[in-house]
């Protein structure tokens, strides 16, 4: 049985463990981004001509391989980590809730990165839609040699799962810029495109690809990863704003799940000065929020 100094002694512990680098498996290349462009719809022409990766696929350079392992041999992932201390208490699912990144600039073919990570804070049990859990943060910075070219902050729920309807709020879009928002696309999400894109952001995670243990992590069906929002969200952005703006930061939160069955349809609106916000719709609940930052290329 856990009792709440267990779980307390477990939080500062987790919280307590040194900061870890993770190097990428490959170098910043042509063959991930054609990849990553065709699954999530973009064109992948700007990109291929001018040797320059998606802001959005800041992450996926540094994800470990199908088997769990990062170069060198080393498995050791301090979110994952958390997740899999809080499954075994019996806080079996997860849910990404929160993906904010910041890009200092374009990464170009050829660079070699390094992502630092730590874990920030990790929430006492609070009881949520999905079910009574706590909320793991890990703060990231990402490094090009020596040179710092964007940083991270994701925030993911273990949860011990009860029937899955959605996911606690954390953020809320504003009424009416929503409502003047202009509908860019929508795009069907079957069984097919949520694996497809899990693979091409370098996400292997069994509820993302696997029926069966999404539903025994306490979902209804695979859904769709976080990397794959923000992928989604970018190419809003692409159709929003134009090509010639440079993404500076994307702040994303997550409303609740998108399962294999249902269908997004992504609006945008500028709200300010070199700012945007794009609004993710399911069939029946909102799916995230993404505030964006920007300059003109």
């Amino acid at each position: 049985m856990n009792t709440a100094k267990d779980l307390q002694d477990l939080r500062h512990e987790l919280v307590s463990r040194p900061a870890l680098a993770l190097s990428s498996w490959d170098r910043v290349n042509e063959t991930m981004v054609r990849h990553w462009c065709d699954v999530m719809g973009i064109d992948d022409r700007p990109y291929l001509t001018t040797n320059f990766a998606p802001e959005a696929m800041l992450h996926s350079w540094t994800m470990p391989g199908y088997s769990g392992v990062f170069p060198g041999g080393k498995s050791v992932d301090l979110l994952r980590d958390a997740a899999t201390e809080f499954g075994q208490r019996g806080f079996r699912g997860n849910f990404a809730v929160h993906l904010q990144q910041t890009y200092h600039r374009p990464l170009k073919f050829g660079e070699q990165l390094q992502r630092i990570v730590r874990l920030d804070a990790i929430s006492p049990q609070k009881s949520t839609a999905a079910g009574d859990g706590h909320f793991i943060t890990e703060l990231g910075e990402v490094f090009s040699n020596d040179e710092k070219v964007g940083s991270t902050r994701l925030t993911l729920l273990a949860f011990a799962p009860r029937q899955q309807i959605s996911k606690p709020a954390e953020g809320q879009s504003d009424t009416q810029a929503n409502a003047e928002a202009k509908t860019l696309f929508s795009i069907p999400l079957d069984t097919r495109f949520i694996v497809a894109a899990s693979i091409a952001t370098r996400d292997f995670e069994d509820v993302h690809t696997d029926p069966e243990r999404a539903r025994g992590k306490g979902g209804k069906h695979v859904y769709v990863n976080i990397m794959t929002t923000l992928a989604l969200v970018q190419r809003a952005a692409e159709q929003l704003l134009g090509r010639r703006t440079t993404l500076t930061e994307i702040d994303l939160r997550l409303l609740s799940p998108a399962y294999s069955g249902d269908a997004m349809t992504l609006s945008g609106i500028k709200t300010g000065p070199d700012q945007a916000e794009v609004v993710v719709e399911l069939q029946t609940s909102t799916h995230a929020v993404a505030r964006l930052a920007y300059r003109e290329a």
